[in-house]
C-alpha cells in the first residue's frame, strides 16, 4: 500500500521556522535540510509503520509515531491511506505533550 503524505498547518509552520532559523546562519545548509526532510517524508509513503509509536491509540486519541531526521523529530499519524505530519521539532527542545498534537 502507498500512502499520501500531507503536512498539517502546524507542521508547515514548524518547517518554515526551522528553515528560516538555519538559513539565517547558513543558506546552503538550510536548502540541504529542507530537501532532506522532504525526502524523508516522501519515504513515509511506503511502510510508515516502521517508525516508533510514541503514543498508543486509545478510545479518544489516535496513535502517534515519530520519524527521526538528524536532530529533528517528525511526529505523525496514519489515517487510512494518509500520513499526516503533525509537528516537527528539534530533539534538544523540551519534550512535547503528545496530547496537544492535533
Amino acid at each position: 500500500m502507498t500512502y499520501e503524505v500531507i503536512f498539517t498547518p502546524q507542521a508547515e509552520i514548524d518547517l518554515d521556522e526551522i528553515c528560516r532559523w538555519i538559513r539565517e546562519r547558513n543558506p546552503e545548509v538550510a536548502w540541504q535540510f529542507y530537501t532532506g526532510i522532504l525526502d524523508a517524508c516522501i519515504k513515509l509513503e511506503r511502510f510508515p509503520e516502521r517508525c516508533l509509536i510514541v503514543r498508543k491509540a486509545t478510545e479518544d486519541k489516535s496513535e502517534i509515531r515519530r520519524l527521526l531526521y538528524g536532530n529533528y523529530c517528525l511526529f505523525f499519524r496514519i489515517d487510512s491511506n494518509l500520513v499526516k505530519i503533525l509537528h516537527i521539532r528539534h530533539g534538544a527542545r523540551k519534550p512535547i505533550d503528545l496530547d496537544e498534537l492535533k
